[in-house]
């Protein structure tokens, strides 16, 4: 009602308008206040609604996926023993900032809410991150975070990030609590070097009170960190700021592809769940540094390939046929009919 009387005080001939012209301007004024009040991009809550209703009508599939993973780099400078990037079928590289400039402005349109920029590789490889990162946010994506192994973490780079990046998080992975554990798993990697740079970047981000980006400091719990998460825990906690966590990661085998290391409790909780068709299938894409879309981030191989961000929209991509039948696959509960899906174990997700 005040936003009535309000109107109606603006314009003193409201009264003379017609109705359908009367409601509709209303309708406007409410979805400004609507939108300013919640601090969501301009359309936001009344696309919720549309696509709630497509939801209704084509069995839970949303209009487009809410998250996705952008392989900006799907290079790298390590070779650690439990990334897939050991057995990938395919020759990884950076994406052009062409295409990556076409998948945010799709992304945006249908207002995205997370946006990875991460890939199989080492996202800071790539000389237009910053750029990227920004241009995302610019154009209304709500999340956009990365991960890093940090030897990249440059004083330089941490101050870029932390200044002049679009990131709302970024999560620096570092796995094991000693140099012994830590170079064994990530090969060509250099402990002291890589703990120094999260030691500046996250004493920096403190320095310059940023809020953002949030800092996941990640270890993968795995038989080779098992005994040495406690220490991780009470060595890197003062370094943290009010909304910093450490990230405690259950080791994954990505579909079968790399060796699995998983404690013994993990194994055994995964075990007691009863498998369900995977959630990924309804709310994520992952699309690697040359355009091609894979229907799940574990896919490292894109044996899963619906198509390629170049040659058609996103949103062609996920209503598409061939994205539908893996959907129905999963329906039915024949997981041994895909591959990486019949050895995945995060199908939970």
């Amino acid at each position: 009602m005040k936003l009535f009387r309000t109107f109606l005080r603006k314009y003193r001939r409201a009264r003379s308008m017609p109705p359908k012209e009367l409601i509709a301007e209303i309708s406007k004024r409410a979805r400004r206040r609507i939108n300013r009040l919640s601090g969501l991009k301009p359309g936001y809550m009344f696309y919720l609604i549309k696509d709630s209703v497509h939801k209704s009508r084509h069995d839970g599939v949303m209009q487009f996926p809410r998250t996705l993973s952008v392989g900006v780099s799907d290079a790298c400078n390590l070779d650690c023993i439990m990334c897939p990037r050991r057995v990938m079928t395919w020759k990884g590289g950076l994406m052009e900032m062409d295409l990556f400039e076409k998948i945010i402005d799709e992304c945006a349109e249908y207002y995205i809410i997370e946006a990875a920029l991460i890939g199989f590789g080492e996202p800071l490889l790539h000389p237009r991150i910053i750029e990227m990162s920004k241009y995302a946010k610019e154009q209304g994506i709500r999340s956009v975070y990365t991960s890093t192994n940090c030897t990249l973490l440059t004083p330089e780079m941490s101050k870029e990030i932390l200044t002049d990046s679009g990131f709302d998080r970024i999560t620096l992975s570092l796995d094991g609590a000693n140099k012994e554990t830590y170079e064994k798993l990530r090969l060509k990697s250099d402990y002291k070097k890589v703990t120094e740079n999260v030691a500046y970047f996250l004493s920096l981000k403190e320095q310059l009170r940023k809020r953002k980006p949030v800092v996941w400091l990640q270890i993968l719990r795995m038989k080779d960190t098992e005994a040495e998460i406690k220490e991780f825990i009470r060595r890197w906690t003062p370094y943290l700021g009010l909304w910093d966590e450490i990230f405690v990661k259950d080791m994954d085998t990505i579909g079968g592809l790399v060796e699995d290391m998983r404690t013994q409790e993990a194994i055994a909780l995964k075990a007691q769940k009863e498998r369900t068709p995977c959630q990924q299938l309804w709310k994520y894409m992952s699309i690697a540094y040359n355009g091609d879309v894979t229907v799940c981030c574990k896919d490292a191989n894109y044996v899963l390939k619906v198509g390629n961000a170049k040659e058609s929209t996103l949103k062609e991509l996920w209503l598409g046929k061939k994205w539908q039948a893996i959907r129905d696959i999963h329906r039915r509960g024949d997981y041994d009919r895909l591959s990486p899906c019949r050895d995945c174990l995060t199908w939970d997700l």
